[in-house]
């Protein structure tokens, strides 16, 4: 977007004394900038940013008002995009050593208007220790309702909040919730064998998700939760909005992914049988190496004939320079074909995408009997003297044909194939 799209209202209304130096064309400048460093490519396109803002904080100040208008939206948005757009062409062209520099500066432009905002500021400071803790993904769901109109702050921090609910990794994480919803909803549903419904949840921070799921069942619906973090205040979360007819049957474990098996199957409550449903919505994006162990494993904590799902980034998310050059935010990317070259042999497995196409669902179904066995014969976990002993080679009597039909159903309606 070149600068003369902005109103120059903006610009030229006011005294010439308070005038900011007038903005540079960008189709004019183009040619003399892709002669120059990217370092300075990316300066210039993030300083077009921090002008926007520096123009609509003096004229909201000015006219003493808080909330953005709607003109003051499309043009910041339009102005982040553009330079996000400069970032990525940069970003395909430039060595390891480059890339630091370029980042350091887009930092060093962008971040004291940016860290205003207590999404950005969270996301990138990190105060649990790691990205995507459970409180800001917390904030990322309130903030689908969020109008970014709160007179009691400051318009820029009004427009970073709106900035950042643009983000298609933040949209991607709606749909995701909505995603997981509709699925533990109809596991619920559909499961009519007389027995608890069995969900675990690993790695599972505020659990969102799940607990929409449940807040539309009656009392009478039987569920036994197992959610496994490691991060304490995660599990407190969820202790806290767990309604009081699920707190004896649900199980809130602390520990890491990777040690998953032995914490669950040491449960007393733990039967033969596993899990209805085993979810891990945002932890394959994290491992780059051991996502096929993880999944190894919920696929044994799955009942035969359950379901298994999991979810990861894809190399298409247009927010992707975002995440890596401003929040500083690590992710793991993976197309269709390496998802599922992580499935265990012998597993189905359907995909489907959030509607940018930045994040990948993938629901796996569980076969029983031999194909699990045969499975875990061939690759057993040398670290894990346990896996290839579990209870679960025994399988137990299978689901009628009625909740076989209804759990294919869940297949075919939430997921569609399709490859890369």
């Amino acid at each position: 977007m070149a600068w003369r799209n902005i109103d120059l209202d903006l610009w030229w209304g006011r005294r010439s004394e308070e005038a900011t130096t007038p903005p540079v064309d960008t189709e004019v400048s183009g040619q003399h900038l892709r002669n120059r460093l990217p370092e300075t490519r990316v300066r210039f396109a993030a300083q077009q940013v921090v002008d926007v803002l520096r123009v609509i904080d003096r004229e909201a100040t000015r006219a003493e008002r808080t909330v953005p208008n709607t003109e003051e939206r499309e043009i910041l948005a339009s102005m982040f995009s553009a330079a996000v757009h400069e970032f990525q062409a940069i970003d395909r062209r430039i060595s390891a050593t480059e890339r630091v520099r370029c980042v350091a500066a887009a930092h060093e432009v962008l971040h004291p208007w940016l860290l205003r905002s207590g999404y950005w500021s969270r996301s990138y400071l990190k105060p649990h220790g790691y990205a995507g803790d459970f409180r800001t993904l917390e904030w990322i769901y309130d903030l689908e309702q969020d109008a970014c109109a709160d007179p009691t702050k400051p318009v820029v921090v009004n427009l970073l909040d709106y900035l950042y609910r643009t983000l298609h990794s933040v949209r991607a994480v709606w749909h995701g919730r909505r995603w997981y919803a509709q699925l533990v909803g109809e596991v619920l549903e559909t499961s009519r064998s007389g027995r608890p419904v069995r969900i675990l949840d690993i790695a599972c921070g505020g659990s969102r998700y799940v607990r929409d799921a449940i807040g539309t069942k009656t009392e009478e619906s039987s569920v036994e939760l197992t959610f496994v973090d490691e991060d304490p205040a995660a599990l407190a979360f969820i202790r806290d909005w767990l309604p009081v007819h699920l707190r004896t049957s649900t199980r809130l474990i602390r520990g890491r992914a990777c040690d998953v098996r032995e914490l669950v199957l040491d449960g007393p409550s733990d039967r033969l049988g596993g899990f209805d449903l085993v979810i891990s919505t945002g932890l394959c994006d994290y491992r780059p190496h051991a996502a096929g162990k993880l999944i190894l494993a919920m696929t044994w904590l799955a009942r035969p004939g359950g379901l298994v799902a999991i979810s990861n980034c894809a190399p298409e998310d247009a927010s992707r320079v975002v995440k890596d050059w401003l929040l500083e935010w690590p992710v793991v990317y993976r197309r269709v074909s390496e998802l599922r070259d992580l499935v265990p042999d012998g597993h189905s497995v359907g995909f489907d995408r959030s509607p940018d196409g930045g994040l990948i669902h993938a629901l796996v179904s569980v076969p029983a009997g031999e194909i699990r066995r045969s499975r875990a014969a061939r690759a057993p976990d040398s670290t894990n003297p346990a896996v290839g002993t579990s209870s679960f080679d025994t399988p137990i009597s299978d689901n009628t044909a009625k909740e076989r039909n209804a759990r294919t159903g869940i297949q075919h309606s939430l997921t569609q194939r399709w490859d890369d």
